[in-house]
């Protein structure tokens, strides 16, 4: 958090105002946390289908910024995570390994997780190039044509506000900046096509994790 701060990333308001959003947002979620388990994992495919509907909102509603701000790198790879972890929960409900009932050692879990370590790493290293190079090829065009409508859509927005804002400030004499989405983080960074791959990237990381490792670790003996 500090470093954050310390680094230039993020003023004090900007931490603390995050924290304190981010404690409000898990009230519910705390409080409720035994009917969101079951609807999500232990449920149907209701569960998994509204997880990913709210995702996919969120992206496609993220905000453009007038800096450059890699924030949106990290909402799509902690949003696709998630995601990953509601499929993989829901797949591991129905189908599990049994595991002997007798507590395991110490070195039991320092195995797990080194080896959990090195198949994501393995897997963020060698899927990275791959599905980028596939994103490129198979929907370059489609997202050249998203990109194009979300910037045209929102340079209308913004200068119909700048317009709004001049038209009222134009008697005080204070000076109106322009919509510009080719500055700052705006559809071309958002949803470029190296961003748009860390969503299926991110997504079976979260599904490699809590549902193939488990099944991985049951082979081994691990």
């Amino acid at each position: 958090m500090f470093g954050r701060i310390y680094c230039g990333m993020h003023s004090l308001i900007d931490v603390y105002g995050g924290a304190t959003l981010g404690t409000i947002i898990s009230l519910p979620f705390s409080i409720y946390h035994d009917y969101l388990d079951t609807f999500f994992y232990l449920g149907g495919i209701e569960g998994p289908a509204l997880a990913s509907f709210c995702v996919f909102l969120i992206l496609y509603y993220h905000p453009f910024f007038p800096g450059k701000c890699p924030c949106y790198e990290d909402t799509f790879s902690a949003l696709s995570a998630g995601l990953g972890v509601v499929y993989g929960s829901f797949m591991l409900n129905i189908h599990h390994p049994i595991y002997s009932s007798e507590f395991p050692d110490v070195p039991f879990y320092l195995y797990r997780t080194v080896l959990g370590v090195f198949i994501v790493a393995g897997w963020k290293a060698i899927s990275k190039p791959v599905i980028r190079k596939v994103f490129a090829l198979g929907f370059d065009r489609l997202l050249k044509k998203f990109r194009l409508y979300k910037k045209k859509k929102y340079s209308a927005l913004g200068n119909q506000k700048s317009a709004s804002t001049l038209s009222s400030n134009s008697s005080k004499g204070l000076h109106v900046f322009s919509f510009d989405l080719d500055v700052g983080s705006g559809p071309d960074k958002i949803y470029s096509d190296n961003n748009m791959a860390r969503i299926p990237i991110y997504i079976l990381i979260g599904y490699i994790s809590v549902y193939v490792m488990p099944w991985l670790f049951f082979y081994l003996g691990v």
